[in-house]
């Protein structure tokens, strides 16, 4: 919807300036996220050789005896652990204010269509 209104040049017809303000504010998010996940899948594609060379996959399930004796004999494999780690809570952060955003565009929607 929020590309037809654009393309079409009718975001002008949301007649609230607020509501127009914030629908234009939490897709210019939505494109920031998708950049993130961009780089994010970079770092990840970048890992992959390193888990390869130890038998892992990206979805492999290992004990961490395991994980831990790659790690002692493989200073770059701790480094995508650390990356992965942090990565993972980055994701959760913005994931978390994503939603938080559109739970708020919706109330803002709803506001505006209620009778």
């Amino acid at each position: 919807g929020y590309e037809s209104l654009i393309n079409g040049g009718n975001l002008r017809l949301i007649e609230d300036s607020d509501l127009r303000a914030a629908i234009q504010r939490y897709y210019a998010g939505y494109a920031d996220l998708e950049s993130n996940l961009g780089i994010f899948r970079e770092i990840r594609a970048h890992a992959i050789p390193v888990l390869y060379r130890h038998g892992f996959s990206l979805f492999s399930e290992q004990d961490l005896a395991t994980v831990l004796e790659a790690g002692q004999a493989d200073p770059e494999f701790v480094a995508y652990l650390r990356t992965g780690a942090e990565l993972a809570v980055a994701q959760i952060g913005i994931t978390v204010q994503r939603q938080a955003e559109a739970r708020a565009l919706l109330d803002h929607i709803n506001a505006e269509l209620a009778p």
